[in-house]
């Protein structure tokens, strides 16, 4: 189920991109890097992810003008890089 979602959010930010909807671009940037560390892939994997994402929502966000999904999104990233440096302990509880 993990990677249908993370295909489904990748597509969702790629066309959230292309189709100037912020909605999409929010989605794909917020829950790509979430997907990844839930999946567990190599931790290169999931820094570049986060830093790919929250560079391109934050440009896209401050082009437009959208300051709410700025700072949501922000807050989002954060909490992935909380998850990332604690998913350690999603493995051991689970």
């Amino acid at each position: 189920m993990n990677k249908f979602l993370f295909i489904l959010f990748s597509l969702l930010g790629i066309a959230g991109l292309i189709f100037q909807v912020e909605a999409g671009v929010f989605v794909g940037a917020a829950l790509v890097p979430w997907e990844l560390i839930k999946m567990n892939v190599k931790d290169k994997f999931i820094i570049i992810s986060l830093v790919l994402c929250t560079i391109i929502g934050i440009i896209y966000f401050i082009i437009f003008g959208f300051w709410y999904l700025l700072g949501l999104l922000v807050v989002v990233e954060l909490y992935n890089i909380w998850g990332y440096f604690n998913q350690e302990k999603f493995k051991n509880n689970s």
